[in-house]
C-alpha cells in the first residue's frame, strides 16, 4: 500500500514529516495557533499516519468528551475516506476508539471531564499524546497530568502535540505558557496562521475571512492573525494596559481618596484604593490588596484580614496625608463589625469605614451595569491610571468577559474579586464621575 502525502503538512508543520522519518529532534510540541492555520488537521493526520507506519498507540483529549465526535474523530475519519482505507480501519463509537487492523494500533479519544484518562491502558505502550484546544482547561497543571500519566507507559519514540486557538486575552494563563514554551529547549513551538496556507485554502472559507476583515479587523486580527487584545465578549474593550499603565502617584492631582475592600471566605480580599482630582476628571488607582487561600502564600482567617485591612490604609493615609472613606461590601456584615470594633479600640480618625451601597447607579443602568459603564467611560476618555503594581486588577480587567445573557461572567475564570473591589472606590462619586465625562451638571 503507498501512501500520498501530497501536502500532508502544509506550511511549517511540515517538520512532522521528521516524526514519520524518526529524524525528529523534539518530543513535546505546541501548536497554539489562530484558527484556519491547519493545526487540527495536520496533528490528526499525523496521528492517523503514526499508526500505520510507527509501534504504539495513540490518545487524542479535549476538555469536553461531548465534543470529540465532531473534532478529533472527524479529523481521522476524514483522513481515511481521503486515503480511501476504509477496508484497513475500525471505528467503535461507544468505546471511543479508531483502530488500524494490520496492526491493531488504536487511536483512543477521552474527554477530561468523564474522568477516564487515568485508568485508560494502551494496548502496547503509548506513541502519541495529542491534548486539542488547551485553552478550554482551567490552567497547565491539568495538562502536566495528563502528560505524566501518559509518559509512564510509552515508547522512546513517544511525541506530544498541544494544540489550540489559544486565548485573546494577554493574562490567560495559556499565554504564559506559550511564552515559557518558546524558551524551554525540549518543546518545538511553532507559529503558523491561515496566510501561511492561503494558497492551500478552499475559495468560500478565504472569502468568509476576508468579510470579516473588511467588517471588523480587530476581530480578524484576533481570530485569524492570533494578536491578543480585548475581543467582543470583553467587558472592558476599551482596556489597553500601555494606556492605563503609570509608575507613579501624582499627589498634586489628589483631591479624595476612597477604598474599597471586598472580603471573601472562599474568594480572594481584595483592598483598593483610588485617587479622585478635584473635577473628578482624573482617577488614579494605588497599589492594592490582595491575596486568596490556597492560592497566595500562607492561609489567612477574618483577622487576620482585619489587621491587614488597617495596615494597607495606614499606609495610604500617611503616604498621601488624606483622610479614607473605605466602602466595605456588605454582604460581608462579619468582616464590617470586626473592622469597626478595632477602629473604635485604636481611635483611628483617619478612616470612615462604611458599607456598600451597591443599589448605587446612574441613570437607567443597574447596580453592577452602573460601575461597569463609568469603568468604560473613563478608560474611553483616557481618565483612568493605575499603577503598575496593581497586577491582580490588570488582570481582572483583560480577563472579564460577558456570558451569553450579557452578564459579567463570575464563575472563577476571571478575577472579579478585584474588580469588586476597585469599583467599590468608585460608588461615593459615581454621578459625579458620570456627570464630569459628559460635561453635565446633572440629569
Amino acid at each position: 500500500m503507498e501512501l500520498r502525502l501530497g501536502d500532508a503538512f502544509p506550511g511549517k508543520y511540515l517538520f512532522m514529516q521528521d516524526i514519520l522519518d524518526d529524524t525528529n529532534e523534539y518530543k513535546y510540541h505546541c501548536l497554539i495557533n489562530p484558527r484556519s492555520s491547519a493545526k487540527s488537521k495536520s496533528i490528526g493526520k499525523l496521528a492517523f499516519l503514526c499508526s500505520m507506519l510507527r509501534k504504539g498507540d495513540a490518545l487524542a483529549v479535549r476538555k469536553n468528551n461531548n465534543t470529540l465526535k465532531t473534532s478529533v474523530i472527524q479529523e481521522l475519519i476524514d483522513c481515511i475516506d481521503e486515503y480511501e482505507l476504509h477496508n484497513y480501519f475500525e471505528y467503535h463509537k461507544t468505546e471511543q476508539w479508531i483502530r488500524y487492523i494490520p496492526n491493531g494500533n488504536t487511536i483512543y479519544f477521552r474527554g477530561i471531564d468523564k474522568g477516564n484518562i487515568k485508568g485508560l491502558k494502551p494496548r502496547t505502550k503509548w506513541q502519541m499524546l495529542w491534548i486539542d484546544e488547551v485553552q478550554q482547561l482551567v490552567d497547565e497543571s491539568e495538562i502536566e497530568v495528563i502528560i505524566q500519566t501518559v509518559v509512564k507507559n510509552a515508547y522512546p519514540h513517544f511525541v506530544y502535540f498541544e494544540s489550540g486557538n489559544g486565548d485573546h486575552r494577554p493574562s490567560h494563563w495559556v499565554n504564559k505558557r506559550v511564552a515559557k514554551i518558546k524558551n524551554n529547549k525540549y518543546y518545538k513551538y511553532v507559529f503558523q496562521t491561515y496566510k501561511d496556507i492561503e494558497h492551500l485554502l478552499p475559495p468560500e472559507l478565504l472569502h468568509q475571512i476576508q468579510i470579516t476583515k473588511e467588517t471588523s479587523y480587530e476581530i480578524y486580527a484576533l481570530d485569524y492573525l492570533g494578536e491578543l487584545g480585548q475581543g467582543v465578549r470583553s467587558v472592558y474593550k476599551k482596556f489597553k494596559r500601555e494606556d492605563v499603565v503609570v509608575s507613579s502617584i501624582d499627589k498634586s492631582a489628589i483631591n479624595v481618596i476612597v477604598g474599597g475592600a471586598d472580603y471573601g471566605d472562599s474568594d480572594a480580599t481584595t483592598f483598593k484604593a483610588s485617587f479622585f482630582s478635584k473635577k473628578f476628571d482624573r482617577v488614579q488607582v494605588a497599589p492594592g490588596y490582595y491575596h486568596k487561600n490556597g492560592v497566595s502564600p500562607g492561609l489567612k482567617d477574618i483577622n487576620d484580614y482585619a489587621k491587614d485591612f488597617f495596615i494597607y490604609y495606614k499606609n495610604i493615609y500617611e503616604t498621601y496625608g488624606k483622610r479614607i472613606l473605605v466602602n466595605v461590601d456588605s454582604a460581608a456584615l462579619a468582616f464590617i463589625k470586626v473592622l469597626q470594633k478595632i477602629q473604635k479600640q485604636n481611635n483611628y480618625h483617619w478612616l470612615v469605614i462604611k458599607g456598600t451601597n451597591k443599589a448605587k447607579k446612574v441613570s437607567k443602568y443597574g447596580a453592577i451595569e452602573s460601575r461597569i459603564v463609568v469603568t468604560n467611560l473613563l478608560l474611553g476618555a483616557g481618565r483612568l491610571e493605575i499603577h503598575e503594581d496593581n497586577e491582580d486588577l490588570l488582570q481582572a480587567f483583560e480577563m472579564a468577559e460577558y456570558n451569553d445573557n450579557g452578564e459579567r461572567i463570575d464563575n472563577g475564570s476571571s478575577n472579579i474579586d478585584s474588580l469588586d473591589g476597585f469599583e467599590y472606590t468608585l460608588l461615593e462619586f459615581i454621578e459625579q464621575i458620570y456627570n464630569s465625562i459628559f460635561l453635565i451638571k446633572g440629569e
